[in-house]
């Protein structure tokens, strides 16, 4: 009898375990693409041997803090327990607006009431390779390590504020760039609450200091997507990023603090 009922009860969760497994669990290929609607927040600190230091964030330049931009993430799973995870985001912004304040920029000295015209572009590529040292039908829960790649330019120009008749003079523009590699410990977990629904949450950290760089790197995001076929859905969910980079060449030091937070909608396909 005892044995007939370990059977039975066996049967039955293995039954509660096949219910509820979502095609995501075991597809080799999995694609998402979105858009995510951000709340940025950044300061910038620029110091040049022999020069002050001179603090300036977007509201300071016009730049928009509150914008959409795409979204891609994408896995592969190489085995039962190992995947390959990769994905994009990016920030790209322009803006005119009249300085309030007095700052030095690199080479270029931006007086008070003087027109800036500034672009700036941030575009982060990360890849990571996760081990799943948890895993069942309906449940996977792994870690990893990778590499968050910030690629970011920040550009200015200054203009003197034009007073008719008198036409707007060029002042000077200062363009700073760089590519900083940040690697980071990557966590995350996946349950599937139900055959056509999923739920994602994934982190990641890393403070690191290396050759011209001193970094630190931190990401949460939480997802819940629904499979409408097997391999199609949708997802939504909520995601934090932030990236404080000091990049110190030896004649200057430039540091980057930027947060990412808001939510985003996406498409998923997989098979």
């Amino acid at each position: 009898m005892g044995s007939a009922f370990l059977l039975c009860l066996g049967s039955t969760v293995c039954l509660a375990e096949s219910e509820v497994r979502n095609p995501y669990m075991y597809e080799r290929f999995t694609l998402h693409g979105g858009i995510q609607k951000y709340s940025v927040t950044g300061e910038f600190n620029y110091k040049k041997e022999g020069q002050k230091n001179y603090d300036i964030d977007l509201n300071d330049l016009g730049l928009d803090e509150h914008l959409y931009a795409p979204y891609v993430a994408a896995r592969l799973r190489l085995s039962k327990r190992i995947s390959f995870h990769m994905g994009y985001f990016g920030y790209h912004e322009d803006a005119d607006k009249k300085n309030k304040f007095y700052f030095e920029w690199g080479d270029l000295v931006v007086p008070i009431n003087a027109i800036t015209d500034s672009e700036i572009d941030l575009d982060v590529y990360f890849v990571n390779l996760a081990y799943s040292v948890y895993s069942t039908a309906n449940t996977e829960i792994g870690i990893g390590i990778g590499v968050h790649a910030a690629d970011f330019s920040l550009e200015i120009s200054a203009y003197t504020n034009p007073v008719l008749p008198t036409p707007p003079a060029t002042i000077g523009e200062e363009r700073e760039d760089f590519l900083a590699p940040l690697p980071n410990l990557y966590l995350f977990a996946t349950r599937a609450i139900k055959e056509k629904l999923l739920l994602h949450l994934n982190s990641g950290w890393m403070s690191m200091k290396y050759d011209e760089y001193d970094g630190n790197l931190f990401f949460v995001r939480a997802l819940l997507e629904y499979r409408f076929r097997k391999n199609f859905g949708i997802g939504g969910g909520y995601s934090y990023f932030h990236v404080d980079v000091e990049y110190d060449p030896g004649h200057k030091v430039e540091t980057y603090d930027v947060d990412f937070t808001g939510p985003l909608a996406y498409l998923t396909f997989g098979f």
